[in-house]
C-alpha cells in the first residue's frame, strides 16, 4: 500500500506557484474523491497526517523568506568586520611616526594599540609627506594617513578620526636670543623654515600663499634645523617635541643645542588625527577606531593621548 499518494499527486501534476507561495491546482478534490471512495481508518489517518503535518511544512518550505522577518523597521546595525589587516601611511616626524622609532613612533603606537583592540593588525608605510599624501588619495589599498592636521585645505576628501594627540606648534631660531613676536606680522622680511606639503594654521598658510610671508621649503624638520644652524633661515615652524627629539638623536648638533631655543609664544596647540578614506569602508573603520580609542583612554589613567 503506498503511505501518501496525496505527494505523489502533488509531486506528478502540473502547478503555479505565485509569490505568495500558493499552490493553484486542483489535487484538493483527488484528496478528497480518495477520502469518498475509501473510507477506512488509515485512508481518514493519512489525510489527517497529511493536512496537519506535511502540507504546512511544505507551505512553510514554499514560504519567502522576506515573510518570516519580523515587522521592526529600525536600520540594521553596522557590519562587524572579520579579523583584517589595515594599511597606513605615515611619514618620518618622531618623535610621533618614523622608520626607525620603537613601534614607529608615538603616534603610530596609539594607532596599532588602538586596532589591535579591535583585533585588526596594522602595516605601516614610512614616506615623504607628499607622498604619503599622495598615495593616500591616489591607492585605494591604503586605509587611512597620519598625523593630520584638521584644518587641511583637503579636509573634505577624509574622514577625520578623534584626537589622538596634540601638537605644541611654534618658533625655533638658532642664536638669536633677541627673535620675539606677537603677531604674524612680525615675521615680515624674515626667512621662515616650513615643511612642503604641511599645514600650520589659517592665518599662517594665508599670508604665505599672499605673499606677505616669504618661507622655504624642507623635505622634513631636520633639514630645517641644518638650515638654521648654517644660517640660511631665519626661523623655522616646528612641534616643540619634534625639536627635542631631534637635538637629542643627532649627535651634529650636540655642541650646539643650548644655541637652539624654542620660542614661548606658541603658534598653536594643533590636534593630531588619523585621516580615513572617504568611503563605507573608511566610515566604517573610523567608528571602530573611535569607539576603541575611548576605550583605551577611559581604562587608561594617564591617558593615550598627551592632552
Amino acid at each position: 500500500m503506498r503511505l501518501f499518494p496525496q505527494l505523489e499527486i502533488l509531486a506528478f501534476r502540473q502547478r503555479r506557484i505565485d509569490v505568495g507561495g500558493i499552490v493553484r491546482n486542483n489535487f484538493f478534490s483527488e484528496i478528497a474523491e480518495n477520502y469518498i471512495k475509501f473510507p477506512d481508518f488509515i485512508l481518514k489517518f493519512r489525510i489527517f497526517f497529511f493536512y496537519i503535518v506535511i502540507f504546512p511544512a511544505f507551505l512553510l518550505f514554499l514560504m519567502p523568506s522576506s515573510l518570516a522577518q519580523t515587522g521592526d523597521s529600525s536600520p540594521p546595525l553596522p557590519p562587524i568586520p572579520a579579523t583584517r589587516d589595515v594599511e597606513m601611511v605615515t611619514t618620518e616626524w618622531p618623535p610621533y611616526s618614523g622608520e626607525g622609532l620603537p613601534d614607529y613612533g608615538l603616534s603610530s603606537a596609539i594607532v596599532s594599540t588602538v586596532f589591535a583592540n579591535a583585533d585588526i593588525t596594522t602595516h605601516f608605510t614610512v614616506l615623504p609627506w607628499r607622498r604619503a599624501l599622495q598615495a593616500f588619495h591616489l591607492n585605494p589599498e591604503i586605509d587611512g594617513i597620519f598625523p593630520v592636521y584638521k584644518d587641511r585645505e583637503d579636509f573634505d576628501e577624509m574622514l577625520l578620526s578623534a584626537p589622538i594627540s596634540f601638537s605644541p606648534m611654534g618658533f625655533v631660531v638658532f642664536r638669536n636670543q633677541l627673535f620675539d613676536w606677537k603677531t604674524l606680522a612680525d615675521l615680515q622680511g624674515m626667512a621662515v623654515g616650513v615643511v612642503a606639503g604641511y599645514t600650520n594654521t589659517p592665518r599662517f598658510d594665508e599670508l604665505v600663499a599672499s605673499g606677505k610671508l616669504r618661507t622655504v621649503e624642507a623635505n622634513d624638520d631636520l633639514t630645517l634645523l641644518r638650515l638654521l644652524r648654517t644660517n640660511r633661515i631665519d626661523v623655522a615652524v616646528m612641534d616643540k617635541l619634534v625639536m627635542e627629539h631631534l637635538l637629542g638623536t643627532y649627535q651634529e648638533f650636540g655642541q650646539v643645542v643650548p644655541l637652539f631655543r624654542f620660542h614661548q609664544t606658541p603658534l598653536a596647540n594643533k590636534g593630531l588625527y588619523v585621516a580615513f578614506q572617504k568611503t563605507p569602508a573608511g566610515a566604517n573603520l573610523r567608528q571602530i577606531f573611535n569607539q576603541e580609542l575611548s576605550r583605551l583612554e577611559c581604562n587608561n589613567e594617564a591617558g593615550c593621548a598627551s592632552r
